[in-house]
């Protein structure tokens, strides 16, 4: 059973994850929910860092990659992060919390420029 106490504790953490993915997404120039991928991050540095690589990864996507393209496009979320993982690298996907369907979507539309 959810106590009043417990609920109210849920609402707060929401609000504060809310505001520091605010704060990070004007800081790196990018939109809400590609800021909450990074958002889990502790180190607001890195995470305004990796969220400025995915930023610098969009603009070098090639518009007529059709193959890349597609790959972000798909509907399997297999396929998408692993084409996600080979655009922004290793290094950086790893520090990105998008394993869900909702947030690898939004990443991919995000590098895909629409």
């Amino acid at each position: 059973m959810v106590t009043y106490q417990k609920w109210t504790d849920d609402i707060e953490k929401k609000k504060a994850f809310g505001y520091h993915v605010t704060r990070l997404s004007k800081k790196a120039g990018v939109p809400w929910q590609v800021a909450a991928c990074a958002g889990e991050i502790e180190d607001k540095e890195l995470a305004v860092y990796v969220l400025k690589k995915i930023r610098e990864a969009r603009e070098r996507l090639d518009p007529k990659d059709y193959v890349t393209r597609l790959a972000l496009g798909c509907t399997g979320k297999k396929k998408r992060i692993i084409t996600i993982k080979e655009i922004l690298g290793e290094e950086v996907f790893s520090l990105l919390y998008c394993d869900s369907q909702r947030r690898s979507k939004d990443l991919a539309i995000y590098l895909l420029g629409e």
